[in-house]
């Protein structure tokens, strides 16, 4: 495994070479957009918006961003909303404040969340109550 510095964010490429990991460390702050087509990991601040395949927000992590993201893990604290095609994970001490958008979402005990969810696919567009029900319709 190879890593590299660059302005300021950790770069850390796999042994296959295929997969580079964009990593920000619990001293870096970071404010503006940051998009990444493989695997953010924020371990220090961040304040703006959010793109990636995957991205893992540390314990030590305080973020104020919008995301978009294929999965989400959080373990640390964000502030926004959160759209993730895959699944979202809120980890235990995690902490989630906005809305977020996705087909799969984890809270595990001890994680906090405000805010709604939003369950995105194929089930979701399947109405609650069929209109031709047994008992007639009524509730």
């Amino acid at each position: 495994m190879t890593l590299h510095k660059q302005v300021g964010l950790w770069l850390r490429q796999g042994g296959s070479g295929n997969q580079v990991e964009t990593v920000l460390g619990s001293t870096t702050s970071f404010m503006g957009k940051i998009r990444s087509d493989n695997t953010i990991r924020v371990f220090g601040v961040v304040h703006g918006d959010i793109e990636a395949a995957t991205l893992v927000i540390g314990k030590s992590a305080q973020v104020l961003a919008n995301v978009v993201a294929h999965n989400v893990q959080v373990a640390g604290a964000i502030r926004g909303n959160i759209t993730a095609a895959g699944g979202i994970e809120i980890l235990a001490g995690g902490q989630v404040c906005g809305d977020v958008h996705s087909p799969s979402l984890v809270v595990e005990a001890g994680a906090l969340f405000i805010g709604q969810s939003v369950m995105s696919g194929p089930e979701a567009a399947l109405p609650l109550l069929e209109s031709g029900s047994s008992d007639g319709g009524t509730a």
